[in-house]
């Protein structure tokens, strides 16, 4: 998955990528374990959330 076919959640500190056994890559939102007003598996690409918290600058070089 790249940048634009996942939007916000790339830079996001609740972002958690799940990879299945075929390779196949989810985008699930912890923040939903806490506010049942998030999907757990947003659409995608996300555009606008209000839970977005941006990761540190360091994480964000390496993921996806």
């Amino acid at each position: 998955m790249n940048q634009p076919d996942i939007g916000l959640c790339v830079a996001c500190q609740h972002v958690n990528i799940i990879q299945n056994d075929r390779g196949s890559q989810f985008i699930f939102c912890q923040k939903s374990q806490q506010d049942d007003s998030f999907a757990k598996y947003p659409r995608l690409p996300v555009i606008h959330c209000n839970g977005f918290v941006a990761k540190p600058e360091e994480s964000n070089k390496n993921e996806i």
